[in-house]
């Protein structure tokens, strides 16, 4: 009897690129960002965290969650709100549930995410649990800036960040 973990793998086209998502029997466990570069890097996430995994191509599985980032990406959802199987330390699990409740339209500051999830001097360890987030546009690590306002630093590059922040935004304000 085999004792390996099941990991349902889905990879699709998107208004901003292609998104690869991954999921167990729990929920959705890692998702990329939207291009092609960032596609590449949830199969790495998967052999690191998920060690003798079965991988499974299975689009039928994943279909909320597919239809979930199609329609956010297009300005027609504010929440992704499908079953997560976040997998991290306690304190980056605190850092992502804290992410998880950062309104739509809206961002939050480094510093201000580390005095919601508990650990007020921590904002450099937001900011490196923010980077192994794996799962960004369910976690949403876009929202967070720099004390000063600026983008600061984002795994998808600034030009990314920037354009899901402007969509928010022009979602918010009834321009989509």
């Amino acid at each position: 009897m085999s004792t390996s973990e099941v990991v349902y793998l889905s990879r699709f086209q998107t208004v901003m690129g292609q998104v690869v998502l991954a999921s167990t029997e729990r929920g959705l466990v890692a998702s990329s960002l939207p291009g092609r570069s960032h596609a590449s890097k949830v199969a790495p996430w998967i052999k690191a965290h998920l060690p003798g995994h079965d991988l499974v191509k299975d689009d039928r599985r994943n279909r909320a969650a597919v239809e979930a980032i199609q329609t956010y990406l297009e300005g027609g959802r504010r929440n992704l709100d499908v079953r997560l199987d976040l997998r991290g330390t306690p304190f980056q699990l605190a850092v992502w549930h804290c992410l998880r409740e950062v309104p739509y339209g809206t961002t939050i500051s480094y510093s201000e995410l580390a005095q919601k999830a508990g650990h007020g001097r921590a904002v450099r360890a937001c900011g490196s649990a923010n980077r192994v987030n794996p799962l960004p546009l369910f976690v949403p690590c876009h929202r967070v800036l720099a004390k000063n306002g600026t983008l600061g630093g984002f795994g998808g590059g600034l030009p990314l960040k920037r354009r899901l922040l402007d969509l928010e935004q022009r979602v918010c304000r009834g321009e989509t």
